[in-house]
């Protein structure tokens, strides 16, 4: 919501920046390996969306954002973890590629990347290449799909109708396409579902099944 490493005014900035050294804080006390922290606003927050500088403003406000994080996260031993978000066109910083260009400037142990592959099918993107661009710098997962049945891509964060968080058996993503690239790049992370929203009629614990029996096959 709110709080987001590109917020576009300073003040607003620097609100997102001290929530975050105290969650940083936090997850290093609790001992914590990761802490997914989005690096992108959603577009309600952003007072001047139309604005064509935008998104060099974005970007801008990532960097000195993890400039300023950078110590905290460091001291708390806690790696930061940047997600692949289904914002608007026009956004930056939506795929791996360009998250990839971000994180490289910092060091390994406190920063990453966690691919969501539901934003990536969202926004229409080939996944194979998403967790290629990834490569080592990848450190978590979010794994669910889209409802192919309804219209994409949706509007971004939609409560009605949202097509996303949807069982991995639901959609149409090459899943073993998407395993083989996860060997490729050698990754040992976590997988972790972020399957949540039922599609057929099942029951919240129906759809827990479901998607564990499907992802302990997959895995």
């Amino acid at each position: 919501g709110r709080y987001t490493l590109g917020a576009t005014d300073e003040d607003w900035r620097h609100e997102c920046i001290a929530v975050f050294k105290e969650y940083v804080r936090l997850a290093g006390a609790l001992g914590l390996t990761e802490i997914v922290i989005h690096p992108i606003p959603a577009k309600d927050w952003v007072p001047d969306i139309d604005d064509p500088k935008l998104p060099t403003r974005i970007r801008e406000a990532v960097q000195r954002s993890l400039d300023d994080l950078m110590p905290t996260i460091e001291k708390s031993g806690t790696r930061v973890t940047l997600e692949n978000l289904p914002r608007l066109n026009g956004m930056p910083l939506r795929t791996m590629k360009e998250l990839r260009g971000v994180v490289d400037g910092y060091p390994e142990k406190a920063l990453g990347l966690i691919l969501d592959t539901g934003h990536v099918a969202v926004l229409g993107l080939d996944p194979v290449d998403e967790v290629h661009a990834a490569g080592e710098r990848l450190c978590g997962t979010h794994i669910h799909d889209i409802d192919v049945r309804t219209q994409v891509p949706a509007p971004p964060w939609a409560t009605e109708g949202r097509v996303d968080h949807h069982s991995p058996t639901l959609g149409n993503l090459d899943w073993a396409a998407m395993r083989k690239a996860f060997t490729e790049i050698g990754y040992t992370g976590p997988w972790t579902s972020e399957a949540t929203i039922p599609s057929h009629g099942e029951s919240r614990e129906e759809l827990a099944r479901e998607v564990r029996d499907w992802m302990t096959t997959w895995v």
